[in-house]
């Protein structure tokens, strides 16, 4: 169900919704905070439970105050939100009222008179609408309006093209590296001004797709973006089969399964996909032998001849494993660096997450690529001046042209209102505005990017 799981127990802080991302947050008294936040998996009194939060929340911070009382992380930390429906996730709602209460049973109010609330009979479909849809944002986000569609191997190649001069692993890696810091010198010493704006702005809206991929697609959904992602960074392929791979290289000779998971998952580990069986040959006869499960994943035993000439791994393993606005992107090899982290059920997150605690990312070559995704918009205004004003005025302008035109098409409003006749005229005017005030901007945009 879209909706929360009916209020059981707050101590223990569960939601019971698939969306990860909310558009507004709600904290104790009831006040409405327009900042994003997220709903994240935490440990606390040894147990694993749901948080709201907002983008300042840190997991390094709850691991150094988790026997504390009082966290600093407590004042980012929130009873309810606005998901990107509009529908209202909370913790503790009354069972007879659907009224929003806060940790100390307390109805909270949105203003006075009007408590924050929820449809009733949520268990019903009929009555499964939206609450609070008005509080969604359902316009451009300015310079960053990037759209997350099947093409994003396409489009994620493309502006990385820029990042690196090498190919298949290699040039991810690089290309990392650079994501890591894209405000950073360029790689390529030919390049002039205009090229280090390119190639800046090119790691930035790369960092803001895969934001966009974490923060506003289900594990499924999310899952597969960063497939298309990932391969769009390689410069590889996504095969439509449903086989062990999920990205072979373009030259078809190395192949790839990727991982995208929450920093406190779950289930711990992430499940590889390999046969059950292998083919040993026993008095010149070819027989299928099954392979357990500590067989095949326990490093020891899978350096066994028959074994390890079967191909039963993956040439690379990709794990991204994302907090509220990071991400730490894996790259282990199948015949050497996996092994560290295998356990009998796979992939352990616990030990991926000591490598985070250690620190181990050190250049192209580290162990992982801690990727900052946090305050991405105001990142842009460090590479060149006036730069951020002039994207974000022909980027608001051409969508509210692209909304005039919809609305022309189909004589709807934004909000969904019939157009009356005499409606139409004033929207050819402010489209004829607005494409001046874009050829205008687009004359500033030349000149800040110093093209000759």
């Amino acid at each position: 169900m879209k909706h929360i799981k009916k209020y059981e127990i707050f101590e223990t802080r569960t939601l019971g919704t698939r969306e990860k991302y909310l558009n507004a947050l709600i904290d104790e008294n009831g006040i409405l905070h327009k900042r994003k936040g997220f709903i994240i998996n935490v440990k606390r009194k040894g147990n694993l439970v749901e948080l709201i939060v907002d983008s300042e929340w840190s997991y390094e911070v709850d691991d150094v105050n988790k026997d504390k009382e009082i966290s600093p992380n407590r004042i980012h930390e929130y009873i309810a939100g606005i998901d990107i429906n509009g529908y209202i996730i909370g913790f503790n709602f009354d069972e007879r009222t659907d009224q929003l209460k806060n940790s100390k049973g307390e109805v909270v109010y949105k203003e006075p008179g009007k408590p924050w609330k929820r449809n009733s009979n949520i268990e019903d479909y009929k009555f499964n609408y939206p609450e609070y849809s008005e509080l969604v944002d359902d316009l451009a986000t300015g310079w960053v309006n990037v759209k997350i569609d099947r093409e994003v191997v396409k489009k994620v190649e493309r502006f990385s093209n820029r990042l690196s001069n090498s190919t298949n692993v290699d040039a991810l890696r690089e290309k990392l590296n650079k994501l890591k810091n894209p405000l950073n010198k360029v790689l390529f010493k030919d390049d002039d001004f205009t090229g280090q704006v390119q190639q800046k702005i090119s790691a930035l809206l790369i960092l803001k797709y895969l934001e966009e991929i974490k923060e506003k697609f289900n594990a499924t959904s999310g899952g597969f973006l960063f497939e298309s992602f990932i391969a769009g960074l390689l410069g590889g392929n996504v095969p439509d089969d449903n086989s062990k791979v999920d990205i072979v290289s373009k030259d078809g000779k190395i192949n790839f399964q990727v991982k995208l998971v929450d920093w406190m998952s779950d289930s711990g580990n992430i499940r590889l996909f390999t046969p059950n069986t292998i083919e040993v040959e026993e008095d010149g006869v070819l027989k299928k032998k099954r392979i357990s499960k500590n067989h095949l994943l326990t490093w020891q035993n899978r350096r066994e001849k028959e074994i390890r000439n079967q191909n039963l791994f993956c040439d690379f393993y990709i794990i991204g494993l994302k907090q509220n606005n990071k991400i730490y992107i894996f790259i282990l090899h199948g015949a050497t660096t996996l092994g560290k982290y295998l356990i009998n059920s796979g992939i352990s997150l616990s030990k991926l997450r000591e490598e985070v605690a250690k620190g181990n990312s050190r250049g192209k070559e580290g162990v992982y690529f801690e990727l900052n995704l946090a305050d991405l918009e105001n990142k842009i205004e460090k590479v060149a001046d006036n730069l951020k004003s002039s994207l974000n005025t022909i980027w608001t302008n051409l969508s509210d042209i692209e909304y005039n035109v919809e609305s022309i098409t189909t004589g709807q409003d934004k909000k969904g209102q019939t157009i009356e006749w005499t409606g139409y005229e004033e929207i050819f005017e402010d489209c004829k505005t607005k494409l001046v005030q874009v050829n205008d901007e687009l004359t500033n945009l030349k000149g800040v990017m110093k093209f000759k």
